[in-house]
């Protein structure tokens, strides 16, 4: 699992931790409806993911890029 974004403009996306995963629920849950991360931030400053992207898979064929999403300070 990657999560990549732009460590110069923001060095603190270092920071953000994976706390859950739920990848490919088993039926009746479904992708679309049932998969998740949570993300935690331990800093005291709030972590923008704007553009960061988040990868999976064996050769990270499987790919989701933040739009607008921000994670609070000392928050999830």
């Amino acid at each position: 699992l990657v999560v990549e974004g732009v460590v110069s403009a923001n060095t603190s996306l270092q920071s953000v931790v994976i706390t859950e995963l739920l990848p490919d629920p088993v039926s009746p849950f479904t992708d679309a409806n049932d998969e998740f991360i949570e993300l935690f931030n331990p800093t005291n400053t709030p972590i923008q993911l704007s553009g960061a992207r988040l990868q999976t898979g064996n050769t990270y064929s499987y790919s989701y890029t933040f739009s607008s999403e921000t994670v609070p300070a000392n928050g999830y």
